[in-house]
């Protein structure tokens, strides 16, 4: 796996000064290693009340980046990329954005509605 830390940890690491850098340059690695597998893992963890809110936040941020882009280009790739993963995949994406859409904590929410 390309996640040495639990996903909670590297998300949590990000707004951790110290930590940060690393952190982040973990979570690209995996997306570039496995897309399929890093949106399966964010969509989990946007999805899972048990998580802090923080690393579920920063979970439907890093969907949404990783799905939509301002540059037009980019944009196509991106979508491009998301036609591409199996179907199986997508549906768990899509599901587990919908449950946390249904939080009761409203950040939560607001993570699952910008994905």
């Amino acid at each position: 796996r390309a996640l040495a830390m639990s996903l909670t940890e590297l998300l949590l690491a990000t707004q951790d000064p110290s930590k940060n850098a690393q952190a982040e340059a973990q979570i690209k690695q995996a997306e570039q290693a496995n897309v399929e597998q890093y949106f399966s893992a964010l969509a989990q963890e946007l999805a899972n009340a048990e998580k802090p809110v923080v690393a579920r936040q920063l979970a439907g941020l890093l969907l949404k980046n990783g799905l939509a882009a301002k540059d037009l280009a980019r944009d196509r790739e991106l979508k491009q990329r998301w036609v591409a993963l199996p179907a199986p995949s997508r549906n768990l994406v899509k599901e587990a954005t919908t449950t946390a859409l249904v939080f009761p904590q409203v950040d939560g929410g607001k993570a699952a509605a910008q994905v």
